[in-house]
């Protein structure tokens, strides 16, 4: 919290290190296939040097809550942009559920009750909060469990006033006393019991590391001194669910009455928005620190400075080469020297492209149906979003509501639904190596995605077609609610996530992805989504002829549009392939277009690249920034090697993890480098600076150019780089990878090849990135820079001479 920094001090912070950061305070996890005894002998390396603190770690565990005996209610301010404080206000219904962890059933057992009431848009919950008008989305996850004592949240944004706060606790009351009273419907529990199962046996991480995962699912219990991996042992735990629910039919609505309605420690949080909270917190902390330093004498202000001097010379100064090599480490010979392949076959199904992947899936079909529609009229780009969220089963579609639907795919699936993406293909030079493409070049694609166990893979591509060609493009009432949750939803990711907005900014500068992006996704999205808002709601009409064309659209593509993408083992696979010919016999392909090609296409927004070197700040309510800086690095036809992405790894956790976080005081700092589209980006989160930041920005070059990089450093770097290259995948993960590469014509000899550049890059390779990027710097018109952040803090950067343009990310 940036406002109790200043009551922190030196012997505060050192006395907390020593305790918590101690190894008796630590937990220690593994997971590969390395040697047990490797893995000891590296804790002790680490360990023999401390001596274990009296009691263990008992001097951090957190203490039991003790319920409450009555409700109570807590209202608190939030920062607000100027002029937006109608319908920010917010309202949380939390419960602590219990003084005790609760058993593996009844874990097991909140996990469906949570999928019944709130896991996804149809569910009883949260489909009254939504339909209620009260408010724009729905906040809250239901219950959670990583803390000590479980807890339950659910609540509404975008409410007129906290006094509707009320109103929301009183229909939360409402829904939970109905489903402990009446129950659910046997087909809503059949349903979220497989949704359920399923995940449990599939256990995808998606983006998220396998081990990861499972760090992150053993620390809830671990932290605590509980069992850490209870949680994955959930055979027996679910078949005594599936008795419970057989013998006990009002289980779940006891679990319902006693944990929650009969349950006092309840609490009502109303958060309202205060457009001068940021002026009010930082003038409070300036007096403060006026009274301070009006309370010290001359010899302690010396003391001070003289400790802020030291602190910054010790920031700066690097660890001797001594200290660093106790560190046990990887070494390059190490690493693997060849490149992890996918599996893929490449078949024709009645007349469509098909890709397939044998890899071990416990019986589960991925399945991806991917169409191409790179010539669709611009105009109808940004109404994407919205169409995929329909056909995704938001509205139901002409033959089931969206309760209906939702209840048949949980039954049938683990999942199907609808995205779109776009994606630039490798370039070549004549030598048939990988070079910069045309900035002017993309190709988009929507997909229809699904998983389901071989038997109801039938199910699953039924349901592409019916989700896809059948949705409900009428439902207005739900189409504006949709568009609530969107706006809401960006608002606070814009001031969460401001680095990525801003890099994205940068990027539509430069390339038509990044423009796509920034339209369908960034600031620019944002104001679209206001705009659809009040089309949706003043004139319905002109936003459902929208959608109906993307649809009409849509329903124009031929079998060459498509491809079929298809991972599973190969049992599995051969009844996949039964499925997709019947899927494809059931799409009413036509014999040829059914409309012209629109004259308005991709293409035509070439027109809106440039300015690459626009200064612009983007005012938030917030008390941190998030800047980036960036433009082009390399031109069309120019090769990147795989020593850049050793050198950006290097940028990413030495030089700017040093000034931006270290020394900088930021959270975090990043370097990007698109290879495909030659451009570069750096970018900070919640950071105390915004000037400062660039000025270090414009610094990295040098560094790069004089530093005496040690081979030590440079063979760090490319470790992390391959470790980047090699994180594990699911099986899923696998054939999204394989299909992403097919599209783009990336090939598995690429990938050897920038692999083998990364293995090889040297010192040298570090000083001559950093003349590319020097030479990027120094040429006018090539790099600009985008803050999103403080008004305070952006104000006082232009005055100081930044040149910022700025402008309010939620003006009216």
């Amino acid at each position: 919290d940036p406002v109790e920094i200043p009551n922190l001090t030196y012997e505060k912070f050192k006395t907390f290190h020593q305790a918590y950061y101690h190894p008796s305070n630590s937990r220690i996890f593994f997971y590969g296939n390395d040697p047990v005894e490797k893995r000891f002998e590296l804790i002790s390396s680490y360990l023999d040097e401390f001596e274990a603190l009296p009691g263990g770690s008992g001097h951090s565990m957190v203490p039991t809550q003790e319920l409450k005996g009555k409700p109570w209610s807590f209202a608190q301010s939030i920062p607000a942009p100027k002029g937006q404080e109608d319908k920010k206000h917010m309202a949380t219904v939390g419960w602590v559920v219990s003084e005790e962890p609760f058993s593996e059933l009844e874990g097991l057992s909140w996990d469906l009750i949570d999928q019944l009431l709130l896991g996804n848009t149809a569910a009883k919950l949260r489909k009254t909060l939504s339909d209620s008008g009260l408010g724009s989305s729905v906040l809250g996850g239901g219950m959670s469990t990583y803390l000590k004592q479980p807890f339950y949240t659910v609540g509404l944004k975008g409410l007129e006033s906290a006094q509707v706060g009320i109103k929301v606790q009183k229909l939360v009351m409402e829904v939970l006393q109905e489903a402990a009273s009446d129950g659910f419907d046997q087909a809503a529990i059949d349903a979220a019991l497989n949704r359920v199962e399923f995940s449990l046996r599939e256990f995808d991480t998606a983006s998220t590391q396998r081990g990861m995962a499972f760090l992150f699912g053993a620390m809830s219990d671990w932290n605590y001194n509980r069992d850490p991996v209870k949680g994955f042992k959930f055979e027996n735990t679910l078949a005594e669910l599936k008795d419970k629910l057989s013998s006990d039919e009002a289980y779940l609505q006891n679990l319902i009455q006693t944990r929650l309605i009969d349950n006092p420690h309840r609490v009502l949080v109303t958060s309202s928005p205060d457009s001068t909270l940021e002026e009010k917190k930082e003038k409070e902390l300036e007096e403060k620190l006026a009274r301070d330093r009006e309370t010290m004498t001359t010899e302690q202000l010396d003391s001070v400075r003289s400790l802020m001097e030291q602190l910054k010379e010790r920031q700066a100064t690097p660890d001797p080469p001594e200290v660093i090599s106790k560190i046990p480490r990887l070494t390059v010979s190490d690493l693997d020297r060849d490149t992890k392949t996918i599996p893929e076959d490449k078949e024709t199904i009645d007349g469509v492209n098909v890709l397939t992947h044998t890899l071990s899936t416990n019986g589960i079909v991925y399945a991806d149906a991917a169409l191409d529609i790179s010539d669709i009229d611009v105009s109808l780009l940004p109404v994407l979003n919205l169409f995929t969220r329909i056909a995704s089963g938001a509205t139901g579609t002409q033959g089931k509501d969206r309760v209906q639907l939702r209840q048949h795919i949980d039954t049938h699936t683990g999942g199907v639904s609808c995205s779109w993406g776009s994606s630039t293909k490798v370039d070549r030079n004549d030598q048939g190596l990988t070079v910069v493409r045309s900035p002017k070049t993309v190709q988009v694609r929507l997909y229809m995605r699904g998983k389901a166990t071989a038997e109801k893979a039938d199910t699953m591509f039924d349901l592409f077609n019916e989700m896809l060609y059948s949705c409900r493009l009428d439902d207005q009432e739900r189409i504006v609610q949709m568009l609530k949750e969107s706006k809401s939803g960006m608002e606070a990711s814009l001031v969460g996530r401001g680095n990525s907005y801003a890099v994205g900014r940068l990027s539509s500068r430069n390339h038509m992805p990044g423009l796509l992006n920034e339209m369908t996704g960034g600031l620019e999205y944002y104001n679209t989504v206001v705009a659809m808002l009040e089309e949706a709601q003043k004139d319905f009409p002109s936003l459902q002829a929208k959608l109906q064309r993307i649809l009409d659209y849509v329903a124009s593509r031929t079998k060459e549009h498509f491809t079929i993408n298809l991972t599973a083992d190969e049992k599995s696979l051969e009844k996949a392939r039964g499925s997709v010919s019947k899927y494809v016999g059931s799409v009413d392909f036509p014999g040829e277009l059914k409309e012209e090609k629109a004259s308005n296409t991709l293409s035509s927004l070439a027109s809106k690249l440039g300015g690459s070197d626009a200064m612009e700040g983007v005012i938030i309510p917030t008390q941190v920034n998030y800047v980036a800086m960036g433009g082009r690095m390399y031109q069309a036809g120019e090769r990147v090697g795989g020593s850049s992405s050793v050198v950006t790894n290097f940028l990413k956790t030495g030089y700017l993890w040093d000034k931006i976080r270290v020394m900088g005081g930021a959270y975090g700092a990043g370097f990007s480098l698109n290879a495909r589209l030659g451009t570069f980006a750096f970018s900070s989160y919640r950071d105390p600076n915004v000037k400062l930041t660039i000025e270090n920005y414009r610094k990295a070059a040098d560094y790069l150019i004089n530093a005496d990089i040690p081979k030590e450093e440079v063979d760090r770097a490319i470790i992390g780089t391959i470790s980047g290259l090699d994180y594990p995948q699911t099986p899923n993960g696998k054939g999204q990878t394989s299909f992403s590469r097919y599209f783009t014509g990336y090939t598995t000899e690429d990938a050897q090849r920038w692999r083998d550049e990364v293995l090889a890059t040297t010192a040298d390779d570090f000083k001559q990135f950093g003349l590319r990027l020097k030479k990027a710097l120094e040429t006018e018109g090539v790099v600009g820079v985008c803050a999103f952040g403080s008004n305070t803090a952006l104000t006082a950067a232009k005055e100081d001479g930044l040149g910022l343009e700025l402008k309010e990310a939620f003006a009216k």
